[in-house]
């Protein structure tokens, strides 16, 4: 894709203008959660509690590098849970967290954990 857009830009640079390209990406992994998961259905289980409603789930493009490693090496299931609501502007400039969810998130993490413990 990289290559695609830097071809783009190349083609389409102005008279007079010098465009030079320095990129190295570090890249990862992707990571998907199987639905079936045991640690995704404790996951669940620790949300309904926690929130009194049935949980959404969703993929999401955003990484964490070292949870395909996780999988990969440990060879450990990882699931990811986020408590921020899709108005909160996540990783933008005028990001902010209700309250509520900033105060249930180390609640529902306390209650997975319990939950896993118990399996």
């Amino acid at each position: 894709m990289l290559d695609l857009v830097r071809k783009h830009l190349m083609q389409n640079v102005p008279p007079g203008a010098r465009l030079t390209f320095d990129y190295e990406l570090p890249g990862c992994y992707p990571v998907v959660t199987p639905t079936d998961s045991p640690a995704l259905d404790s996951a669940l289980s620790a949300l309904r509690v926690v929130y009194g409603k049935e949980p959404v789930i969703f993929r999401n493009g955003a990484s964490v590098p070292v949870v395909e490693i996780i999988q990969r090496v440990l060879k450990l299931e990882s699931v990811l849970l986020g408590f921020s609501c899709p108005d909160e502007s996540f990783h933008a400039p005028n990001e902010f967290m209700r309250l509520e969810n900033f105060d249930k998130g180390p609640r529902t993490i306390a209650r997975w954990w319990e939950d896993l413990g118990s399996r």
